[in-house]
């Protein structure tokens, strides 16, 4: 029984299994997952950004370099992430694999990969409390020291981690 229309309106094939709502909201399913994959053009600018993160004058590695807009409306969702090499040099890429960063304000926070790496035993178990690399506000949006203009075109961006 069709709870959405009167039955009378209702004819008897595999469409009528359905109300007029679900396509509606089934298409605004399929417009929304083909906007979030991607499809169609984009008009949000973006920057290419490469950079170095070091610490102390030594290159900082285990870690994922993440610049998060500021802004509003289309380039909100644009994060950006590097892995630096053994150097401390990143290159960003948005996740859906776009090189650079949308132009405009970003807060940079590091994502320690440390604790993926540290000695476990065969359960899982750390076989050592891991001790943080650098203080907890370089991981925390809000409280990030780092603030970046991020330009259309080419640019480099040196990011030094303070110890506290």
């Amino acid at each position: 029984m069709n709870m959405c229309l009167p039955k009378k309106l209702v004819r008897e094939t595999h469409v009528s299994r359905f109300c007029a709502f679900d396509w509606l909201a089934f298409a605004g399913l399929l417009m929304t997952v083909a906007t979030a994959a991607g499809c169609g053009s984009s008009s949000v600018p973006f920057g290419q950004v490469d950079g170095r993160v070091t610490m102390e004058g030594q290159p900082v590695q285990d870690v994922v370099v993440v610049f998060v807009p500021q802004a509003n409306g289309a380039g909100a969702a644009a994060r950006s992430f590097g892995q630096p090499d053994q150097a401390g040099r990143f290159q960003l890429k948005t996740e859906q694999g776009q090189v650079g960063a949308v132009v405009g304000e970003h807060v940079v926070i590091l994502e320690d990969l440390g604790p993926y790496s540290a000695p476990r035993t065969e359960d899982g178990t750390l076989l050592k409390p891991y001790v943080p690399r650098f203080p907890a506000t370089y991981s925390d949006p809000v409280r990030s020291p780092w603030k970046v203009r991020v330009a259309a075109g080419s640019q480099s961006i040196e990011l030094e981690v303070k110890r506290p």
